[in-house]
């Protein structure tokens, strides 16, 4: 069966950053991984945006992006 890939996104530069992690936490918990596969985008309370493995992992080391990440060619 073909997986259905979704992009979550969570966090943010804003007041309201842990409500929008403990949200992706609860998506994460209840997402069936058999009919999707998730693609966690974390965006820190800076701005900067990350992927990640999913909302309990954090965001993966390294460099921030700025922007937007954009779709690989």
């Amino acid at each position: 069966m073909t997986r259905l890939r979704v992009g979550l996104l969570f966090g943010g530069a804003s007041d309201e950053h842990a409500i929008s992690v403990k949200s992706a936490r609860e998506i994460c918990a209840h997402l069936d991984p058999e009919k999707y596969e998730a693609i966690w985008i974390g965006i820190t309370p800076a701005g900067g945006w990350r992927p990640c493995a999913d909302p309990t992992a954090g965001p993966a080391p390294g460099r921030s992006h700025p922007r937007p990440l954009r779709r690989a060619r």
